[in-house]
């Protein structure tokens, strides 16, 4: 860390630099192309692996939980051990467990394949923004940054249709076999261009015991989050062994961190300024974003019929949005600062919920996008600042512990997010029906007014949100913004 409180890079080239980008690029590509492209699989996989959907979908959510548990694990052991040496075997072990996933012959080995896949994609996911900012100077971090939330957003945009491709023409194993090529060129890119980025500062041993803490309390919390949307199909007593173990092995961690001589988390770095207020600032939005993308295909097809082509690409119109404006956004935060952008980008998001609150069975493809662009737009403007600052505060021997909680949010909120306003989402169609509805089998009319009423609910999360920024304004500017003001 340099001696004004910002991360400096490490001394390389400027071609080395974007290459180093497209190498981390590659990673966080694959981390949402594989989670999309399997969702569109897993019809496929029912039938072809002869079991049914409780059971395949474990293929999803043991990628999910393995990921949440390791990723602050991996992200200390990158500032530990080096990031260079961590991220290429997280790499090897990606590109083995794709090989695995496509030549499983049953819907057990594949779930078990799929963890072992998600350990290494808790490794590229864990240090990808880590490596960003080590190697690009401050000046232009926000660029890069915002280029790789956008790469980042062409995994969720291409996911469903190359899924879709793939199933039309070749086998479903395909979807796994894809990342090996991916995967191999991020490889060579690494090798060839990547520093070692081991932090002099580091020191330390590896903390087991925390890892393994706060790895079963996550996974624990992860899986109960999960398992409330299917609560009638759990037994009575998973409930409180999982509330149990989930807050036995947090308290246990926290109590580990504090008294240990080499803690993995240092829990000063939430004080830092940028970094604990820029968390919370993504918390609102991605607790309410994902819900929402969530329920659009209902909207979509159930309420409107629309076709399955159709789908996809109206789906695309926030993704595409963030890919056009993300890179923008980040070169704009190195040049303005952050803080405008992020306030504007808060706006957008609260006027895309409200206007969107309008769709009807009536709306238009056209006006369905234009209601969701400020969404997209707005979504782009707070991410690609407010992470650059996020990386920036990080002392730089815990830039990947601070990766891998900045990745662990996002993850949470997208798990809290789900079942939070799913409920709210049935509590609303059922005062709307005068009687207990399922979400999937109520009429056009009235699923459109609880989609109206779950918008709403957004936007009124977000202007929490808006004015949680306005009272903590000054920690959400860059280094060199506070030091003006």
């Amino acid at each position: 860390m340099s001696i004004d409180g910002s991360v400096s890079a490490s001394p390389v080239s400027r071609t080395q630099q974007w290459w180093i980008l497209c190498a981390v690029g590659f990673s966080m590509l694959l981390g949402t192309l594989d989670t999309s492209i399997v969702n569109v699989a897993l019809p496929t996989l029912v039938q072809d692996l002869e079991t049914d959907f409780a059971t395949v979908q474990w293929a999803v959510l043991s990628y999910l939980l393995v990921i949440t548990a390791l990723l602050i694990a991996m992200g200390r052991l990158g500032d530990l051990v080096g990031k260079k040496l961590i991220f290429q075997i997280g790499q090897a072990v990606f590109l083995i467990g794709s090989v695995l996933c496509g030549l499983a012959d049953s819907a057990y080995a594949l779930i078990a394949f799929r963890a072992l896949q998600a350990v290494g994609a808790a490794i590229l996911t864990g240090l990808g923004l880590a490596i960003i900012t080590e190697t690009w100077p401050e000046s232009q971090r926000g660029q890069a940054i915002g280029i790789s939330h956008a790469v980042s957003m062409l995994g969720v945009v291409a996911g469903p249709m190359l899924g879709g491709l793939i199933l039309e023409y070749f086998s479903w194993r395909w979807i796994f076999y894809i990342n090996v090529p991916i995967t191999a060129a991020g490889l060579i890119l690494c090798a060839r261009y990547m520093p070692a980025m081991r932090q002099e500062t580091a020191g330390g041993k590896f903390d087991l015991p925390g890892a393994l803490l706060v790895g079963v309390g996550l996974t624990a919390f992860c899986l109960l989050l999960t398992l409330t949307q299917d609560a009638a199909a759990i037994p009575p007593w998973l409930w409180p062994v999982l509330i149990a173990v989930t807050l036995v092995a947090l308290a246990l961690f926290v109590v580990r961190e504090r008294t240990c001589a080499h803690p993995m988390v240092d829990f000063a770095i939430f004080r830092l300024p940028g970094f604990g207020h820029g968390l919370m600032l993504q918390s609102f939005i991605y607790i309410t974003l994902t819900a929402v993308v969530l329920m659009l295909p209902f909207y979509l097809v159930q309420a409107r019929g629309f076709p399955l082509l159709w789908v996809g690409l109206l789906q695309a119109s926030v993704p595409i949005a963030l890919i056009v404006v993300a890179p923008l956004a980040g070169y704009l935060s190195d040049r303005m600062g952050s803080l405008p952008l992020i306030g504007a980008g808060m706006v957008g998001i609260c006027l895309g919920y409200l206007v969107s609150s309008n769709l009807s069975l009536d709306t238009s493809p056209g006006l369905f996008v234009l209601y969701l662009l400020p969404l997209g737009v707005g979504v782009s403007m707070v991410l690609a600042p407010s992470s650059r600052n996020i990386m920036s505060a990080a002392p730089e021997d815990q830039l990947g512990v601070a990766n891998g909680i900045l990745n662990m949010v996002r993850t949470l909120t997208n798990v809290i997010g789900i079942p939070l306003l799913s409920a709210f989402m049935v509590w609303r169609l059922r005062i709307h029906q005068g009687a207990p509805t399922d979400l999937a089998a109520a009429s056009p009319p009235i699923f459109v007014q609880g989609f109206r009423d779950l918008l709403l609910f957004c936007a009124a999360v977000t202007f929490c949100g808006l004015m949680y920024l306005v009272w903590s304004r000054n920690a959400h500017r860059s280094e060199t913004e506070r030091e003006t003001v």
